[in-house]
């Protein structure tokens, strides 16, 4: 890959604005880091569920002192355009299409390192899909795949009973734990208050479209692939957090607070109960993706690992960008 260095998102060391999509739709991308040698991977960050950018901070921060990064907010997250109000759903496809797109507005070009949190698993293998010989690498964490919505418990509303009017980063020890600098929390703090109802729709209606995603991602086998896998022998790493740990205080919580009725507190802790179990089946499915892959634990997180442990996410990008494949007169990383 050659860099183009008259394209200002490759060759500032860092830039920020607004990319339009067409002219009443624009997204908010953050490249920063070191300047791109030929075949240096641009690392992109792909959030969960209603996540947004400044969640990834402290791993960004970490990332660039040895990587180039691309952060984006998604359609009506942060700075981006809000969707439309007659949204009602937006699939995996939607976002990774999107993701696409955006990259070719901006003359963003491969090789690619994705990283991706939760439901950015499913978006992240969708955009795989798209540019499969584009990815030169993964990191998973704790990220779901289509069994999450196939043999796993979604959706499920007993647990928004249980969980209703919690503050769920207080209750699972986020506040208390977080690698963040005090400016960047109380930044994120005053960002998720200002775009709370902006991201409580897009955040509805890609829940709306998150069951039919993993059967359309089924439908692509991508883990039946063989020879080769899906991702080759590019490098794969998955970082498994302990989910389950974050249900068991959810459901404590809510059961203080006298929040549910009986019977779907029962069938909470009924679903906890094997949840890890299948969790780790359907995260170590994630590794048969490449020939080169690796499993790591983030052992004092739950779900929200880039929050409480970024350092272990750092850890697995490095490994992954000292195995590339790819040549170039770029520094590589011990693996």
């Amino acid at each position: 890959m050659s860099i183009d260095h008259t394209n200002p998102w490759e060759f500032q060391p860092s830039k920020t604005g607004l990319i339009p999509l067409s002219p009443a739709h624009t997204i908010h991308l953050t490249i920063s880091g070191p300047i791109r040698y030929p075949n240096m991977p641009l690392i992109i960050i792909i959030p969960g569920l209603a996540s947004h950018t400044s969640e990834w901070i402290a791993v960004n921060r970490s990332i660039t002192k040895f990587g180039r990064t691309m952060l984006y907010d998604r359609s009506g997250y942060g700075l981006s355009s809000e969707i439309s109000p007659n949204t009602e759903a937006i699939s995996a496809v939607d976002i990774a299409t999107e993701l696409n797109d955006l990259l070719a507005a901006a003359d963003l070009r491969g090789p690619f390192v994705l990283i991706c949190h939760s439901y950015g698993g499913i978006i992240a293998r969708e955009f795989v899909h798209l540019r499969r010989d584009d990815v030169h690498g993964v990191v998973f964490v704790d990220a779901n795949q289509e069994l999450n919505t196939i043999e796993g418990p979604w959706p499920a509303p007993y647990i928004d009973s249980v969980t209703e009017g919690l503050d769920i980063w207080d209750v699972v020890g986020i506040r208390q734990n977080h690698g963040l600098l005090e400016d960047e929390w109380e930044a994120l703090l005053s960002r998720n208050k200002e775009w709370k109802g902006k991201h409580a729709r897009v955040a509805a209606a890609e829940a709306k479209g998150y069951i039919s995603s993993g059967e359309v991602l089924a439908a692509k086998r991508q883990f039946d692939l063989e020879d080769p896998p899906l991702l080759d022998s590019h490098p794969v790493s998955v970082i498994k957090g302990r989910t389950y740990r974050d249900f068991e205080l959810m459901l404590e919580a809510g059961t203080k607070a006298g929040k549910g009725t009986g019977e779907e507190r029962r069938h909470f802790t009924e679903m906890i109960e094997t949840y890890d179990q299948l969790d780790e089946r359907w995260q170590k499915d994630l590794l048969g993706l490449s020939t080169r892959s690796r499993w790591a634990r983030a052992e004092k997180s739950g779900h929200n690992v880039h929050l409480t442990e970024p350092e272990v996410i750092v850890q697995e990008v490095k490994w992954v960008m000292g195995n590339l494949h790819v040549e170039g007169n770029w520094p590589k990383m011990a693996s």
